[in-house]
């Protein structure tokens, strides 16, 4: 009867390490978490909310102003929505409209988010960034935490279906702030607007 119950011991331990090594073989792998720690040019932005997006007194690059852009979402409309959005990030540290196209915005390793404006020797600290799991437990979204000089509160900038490449990164970036009437300050009452937009960034070699 002992030599019995020492044997269903021994097998009960038996049959408890293998279903463990079988658990072991058949878990999924960990989900990998992107690096996308790098310096970026913003290449392409399509608009995707709202639609159409309204902008009031837009400056026509001639010295005159739009009294109102009607800009449809979709592909279409990539090269008008592409210098907005790039205008709207880089007047965040170039004071002057012409140094736009040197804007760069930085990833670093401590996390910190470096807005650069190349021409004016402008280098600003706006927040931190994070990579957070989707609703799938795979990390594909890059959190921005912004602190904008002219939004009076905290800006989290989610682009979702992150994609990173040794050349790229892309993404549908959500919730950025953007004046409705380009003539007065971001802050007047009924002036904020969020933009939703699938986004390309070129990464700097």
């Amino acid at each position: 009867m002992r030599n019995f119950t020492k044997l269903s011991v021994v097998a009960l331990l038996l049959s408890f390490v293998v279903f463990t090594a079988c658990n072991k073989d058949t878990d999924p792998p960990a989900p990998v978490i992107p690096d996308p720690t790098g310096v970026y040019n913003l290449t392409s932005a399509e608009l995707v909310d709202p639609d159409p997006l309204i902008l009031l007194n837009v400056p026509d690059g001639a010295g005159g102003i739009i009294p109102e852009v009607s800009i449809p979402a979709g592909p279409a409309t990539i090269p008008q929505i592409t210098p907005i959005v790039g205008a709207a990030l880089a007047a965040v540290p170039c004071a002057n409209p012409a140094s736009y196209a040197s804007f760069e915005l930085e990833l670093k390793e401590d996390k910190s988010i470096i807005f650069h404006c190349v021409d004016e020797d402008v280098h600003l600290d706006v927040g931190k960034w994070d990579i957070l799991k989707d609703t799938d437990d795979n990390y594909t979204i890059l959190s921005l935490a912004l602190t904008l000089p002219d939004v009076p509160f905290p800006v989290v900038l989610l682009i979702e279906d992150l994609v990173i490449t040794t050349a790229q990164l892309t993404g549908t970036a959500v919730n950025y702030p953007m004046k409705k009437d380009l003539a007065k300050d971001f802050a007047a009452l009924g002036n904020q607007q969020f933009l939703t937009t699938k986004m390309i960034l070129a990464k700097k070699p």
